[in-house]
């Protein structure tokens, strides 16, 4: 057993000295080690100031501050070259005055921003005082000009020309006071006190020494503070040199990314939109550096440059819908008064599927030509027609809508306007619909008695409340159909408008509201005579036609519920009654019904009373027998932007 141990024994020690004997590689870590600097003092000095006249001054300051070998060669006379050398190969360094070595000028302006006295942050270099002090050091260490005098009253003003200062506000406001330092003025003042003492004990050529050495400190002070002022200026120009230097670097940092980004297949105009000079580092572009900046950004170039496709889509859309206005614009300039109305705004035109081939072309593909938008300009016609006839269906249909909230019917539909009516019968006095937009319960037809223009009788009016506001924007008009979700076909006013046009002598199944405008009849409502809503001796309310439905759709909805005037009963004036009442509408500035001639293409609209209209006719036209609605028409004023606007005349 212990032969076996002592063997054992024996085969581990040799194992250790063979593992001991063999030479082992240097780790990383020694690498590392070998790479060190801790020789570099020991080198010779000649070499040492070879490699350093490369450095910058503040990188001479750190090394002086790393060992006291350093410290002791860069701190020794033979070094001086070696600091004016990093000076000048500092940019914007200002040149050392003579009064200070090399060392102690680069620690004041390249040193850490510290004040000299509480390690304070102080930013501000005094170039006057030769240190950098914070402000409440400086107030601290410092005489103000009353200090001086006070403490030195025979030699105050002598002190103040012979020491440099430096101007500081007071208290933050815009006075400012000169602070000199309290061993400066210290010292001059001790000399001068020298000085002023041989004089008085009338030491030979003692008033011209004071006199030299004022004027010497006098020259001084001038010198330094105008150096002082150099010194700020060069390196605030310094600074600003920096700046674009730094700037230039960080735009060709931005150029080589741009570069890359390219290559990938991407536009410099997507890379500059996401990336900005000012997140650029001011030094070359790397692999390592690209790698991050390409993970970091590839996504949002995508996303920009999507937009910009968008955006320039967007432009060539718009610019093509503003040529598609003007080719529908020269169309209709050919057209009659009466046919402008009928026509479909801009804004329904761009939505055709026609219109809207040409708009949403692939800016990829061939841009459309003239000849497409003159062959467009040639099927207007067809298209319009084929709108008119889609409108008519519309409005056709407002027959069996719903009535507005608030409203019920309790009469019957006329017969010209039952279901066997076709579009013909839009054009009649008797389809009065009422437009929604603008009135709303619950007070929604008080706004009738300063809101007419809501009221609309017959196709002519009906059309300009089918397109409002809600069509905001060119991009909305991409689906823009005639709106008729806010109008709606009021009955008991067709069959009051029914009865008007019987009473007036015309026949409701032909009667436009050209024909009632034409017989411009007056009435008086016996309903309300009967129900004692105005008096005999108030006398009663005289309405034309249009009054005396408006009239008829307020009283119907009142807000005490009571349903008066679905069948109203109403009176004509006969030609006694009515011409009296006539003059007395012209005494009174109410403007009679406006004619136009539907002939006068280029002329803009004239309106006028109907008996000049067909003079007119027959002079200009060789028309003599007019047909209303087609040779003459009667002015409307009422629009789209007139719905829900009050009428203060009414």
């Amino acid at each position: 057993m212990d032969n076996e141990t002592a063997t054992t024994g024996e085969r581990s020690e040799t194992r250790k000295r063979k593992k001991d004997e063999t030479p082992m590689a240097p780790s990383s870590r020694n690498r590392k080690r070998l790479k060190s600097l801790s020789e570099l003092p020991t080198m010779p000095v000649d070499i040492l100031f070879e490699i350093f006249s490369h450095l910058t001054s503040r990188d001479l300051l750190m090394l002086s501050r790393t060992t006291k070998a350093f410290r002791a060669l860069l701190h020794d006379r033979r070094s001086m070259t070696v600091w004016m050398a990093a000076r000048h190969g500092t940019p914007g360094a200002p040149d050392c005055p003579d009064d200070v070595s090399e060392p102690f000028w680069a620690n004041l302006v390249f040193g850490e921003t510290k004040c000299e006295h509480c390690d304070r942050n102080a930013r501000r270099i005094f170039f006057e005082l030769r240190c950098r002090l914070c402000v409440p050091c400086v107030k601290e260490a410092c005489l103000n000009p009353a200090g001086v005098k006070k403490q030195f009253p025979r030699l105050g003003t002598k002190v103040l020309d012979s020491v440099p200062y430096v101007i500081l506000p007071v208290n933050g406001s815009f006075n400012a006071k000169q602070y000199r330092l309290k061993s400066e003025v210290q010292s001059i003042a001790a000399e001068l006190q020298r000085l002023l003492d041989n004089v008085t004990k009338g030491v030979d050529g003692a008033a011209d020494a004071l006199e030299a050495f004022s004027q010497a400190r006098i020259e001084h002070v001038k010198s330094l503070l105008e150096y002082a002022q150099k010194c700020r200026k060069t390196l605030a120009n310094a600074i600003v040199q920096r700046s674009v230097d730094a700037h230039t670097f960080k735009e060709q940092r931005l150029m080589q990314v741009c570069a890359r980004f390219e290559q990938l297949g991407y536009d410099q105009a997507d890379v500059r939109a996401v990336i900005k000079v000012s997140v650029m580092s001011p030094s070359l572009l790397t692999e390592r550096a690209w790698k991050v900046i390409q993970d970091a950004y590839e996504e949002l170039v995508v996303e920009a440059r999507e937009a910009r496709l968008e955006q320039v889509h967007k432009e060539i859309r718009e610019a093509r819908r503003a040529r598609i206005g003007q080719v529908y614009w020269d169309y209709r300039r050919g057209l009659r008064p009466l046919e402008h109305e009928s026509a479909p705004p801009s804004q329904l035109v761009y939505a055709f599927s026609e219109s809207l081939a040409l708009v949403n072309r692939d800016p990829a593909l061939k841009e459309p030509t003239d000849a497409e938008y003159d062959a467009l300009k040639a099927s207007f016609p067809l298209l319009i027609a084929r709108h008119t006839s889609f409108i008519n269906t519309q409005l056709l249909a407002l027959r069996e809508k719903d009535p507005p909230q608030g409203v019920t019917y309790i009469v019957d539909m006329p017969p010209e306007l039952g279901p066997n009516a076709d579009a013909t019968a839009l054009d009649l006095a008797i389809f009065v619909t009422l437009c929604w937009t603008h009135i709303q319960p619950p007070f929604a037809f008080r706004v009738l008695l300063t809101c007419p223009a809501a009221v609309s009788f017959g196709r002519r009016e009906a059309l300009m409340h089918l397109v409002h506001g809600q069509l905001a924007g060119p991009e909305a008009l991409v689906a823009a159909v005639p709106d008729t979700s806010d109008l709606y076909f009021m009955r008991q006013a067709s069959v009051a408008a029914r009865a008007l046009a019987l009473l007036a002598g015309l026949d409701p199944a032909t009667a436009t509201p050209d024909d009632m405008d034409t017989v411009d009849a007056r009435f008086v409502c016996e309903t309300c005579r009967k129900q004692g809503y105005s008096g005999a001796d108030k006398g009663q309310w005289v309405m034309n036609w249009r009054q005396c439905v408006t009239h008829c759709l307020r009283q119907t909805r009142r807000t005490w519920e009571v349903r008066t005037h679905q069948t109203a009963e109403w009176r004509i004036l006969g030609k006694a009654e009515r011409e009296a009442v006539r003059e007395a509408e012209e005494l009174e500035g109410q403007d009679g019904v406006a004619w136009c001639c539907n002939h006068c293409i280029d002329a803009p609209l004239d309106p006028k009373p109907r008996a000049e209209v067909v003079l007119h006719l027959a002079t200009r036209h060789d028309i003599h027998s007019p047909v209303n609605d087609q040779d003459l028409f009667v002015y409307r004023t009422t629009s789209k932007s007139d719905c829900g606007k009050k009428d203060d005349s009414s």
